[in-house]
């Protein structure tokens, strides 16, 4: 839309001054002066203003398209970045990189090398994604690694997401420490890499504090279940050899592993009361970071932090929040972590239960 030049005030000024001449009859060039004044003193003014109120529309109007592009860009951004989070073979390439980095400048690698491959074994993961982590963690351990370049990519491809960016930093801290203490050298080039990738410094100090502890006890957890499990295997193998009664056989081997677990339990319960001081601090102090808690918390507050967190990480709250199958087995490490953490808790507070 154009501003429209209206001659109102033109045509007004013409009759007054036609009339002033007609009184006058002197003043003739009244007649041209008239419309002059009125064109100048309304016509143009009202022509750019006009003007002016239209561009300064048209302005707003292209300023409200753009907003509506950039957030339309946002939101296609933001669902990229959520199928590469839900990428489980990106997510080990980021862990792994980030711990490559870490460890660049350090001259045995033998240990770390050991931490990453149990790393890796946790994960189960095929030989095609295992091959990818090893390139990704080779890569970032030359010196021509471009950390700018892997800085920009990582913002652009996976965004800001703080459950993503702290499984990434617990499962490196994991690969760059030992016996989950870090040399500050590896410390400081962690620190370096997790702030240029937007972290928070409340987020490192927790991590630091916890010294990864979420990566070792959702490890324990698997180490456990699968202990567990080869366990049951054997009694069942077993089972089947026995001369007695197949099912009466299975049942009273499983049985029996309950009992004699439960004596054993019976007969250690002193000696784990007794050890309960000796315990490591430190990591009773992680088991409870893990639950949002300090030193200070009662088994009460361990029994009621675990249950809203295990309620947080249920796998059918989470299916509810239509995330990927990776995405959720995330979690779920997060709440093995969570059930490991309460499960030692237990035995540091079994004189309370």
């Amino acid at each position: 839309m154009k501003a429209k030049l209206t001659y109102l005030g033109a045509g007004i000024g013409l009759i007054a001054g036609f009339i002033l001449y007609l009184i006058s009859d002197f003043f003739l060039f009244l007649v041209i002066l008239g419309p002059m004044v009125g064109f100048l003193s309304y016509d143009y003014r009202l022509y750019r203003k006009q003007k002016l109120k239209l561009e300064e529309e048209a302005k707003k109007a292209q300023e409200e398209q753009l907003k509506k592009e950039q957030k339309r860009l946002e939101r296609e951004m933001k669902k990229t970045q959520k199928r590469n989070r839900e990428d489980k073979v990106s997510l080990y390439e980021n862990i792994y990189t980030v711990a490559g980095y870490c460890l660049a400048t350090q001259q045995d690698l033998g240990v770390y090398i050991k931490n990453a491959e149990e790393v890796i074994a946790h994960f189960k993961v095929s030989s095609e994604v295992r091959a990818v982590a090893v390139e990704a963690f080779n890569r970032a351990l030359d010196r021509s690694f471009d950390f700018d370049s892997f800085v920009n990519s990582y913002k652009t491809n996976i965004g800001k997401n703080r459950d993503y960016m702290k499984y990434v930093l617990t499962y490196a801290y994991l690969i760059a420490s030992v016996d989950g203490e870090m040399n500050y050298e590896v410390k400081d080039r962690l620190v370096n890499i997790a702030t240029a990738l937007e972290s928070t410094k409340a987020a490192l100090k927790r991590l630091f504090q916890s010294k990864g502890a979420e990566a070792r006890f959702a490890k324990e957890f698997d180490d456990e279940k699968n202990k567990s499990s080869n366990h049951y295997e054997y009694s069942h193998e077993e089972s089947n050899t026995s001369n007695d009664n197949g099912d009466k056989s299975k049942s009273s081997n499983y049985n029996s592993a309950n009992s004699n677990s439960n004596r054993g339990n019976s007969n250690n319960s002193d000696s784990r009361r007794s050890s309960n001081t000796s315990a490591s601090s430190d990591k009773v102090a992680q088991a409870l970071s893990i639950l949002g808690l300090d030193s200070n918390a009662t088994f009460d507050d361990v029994k009621r932090a675990h249950k809203k967190m295990m309620f947080q990480y249920h796998p059918d709250r989470l299916a509810a929040q239509n995330l990927s199958p990776d995405m959720v087995e995330i979690y779920t490490d997060t709440a093995k972590s969570v059930q490991a953490a309460y499960d030692y808790l237990k035995k540091i507070y079994s004189d309370y239960i």
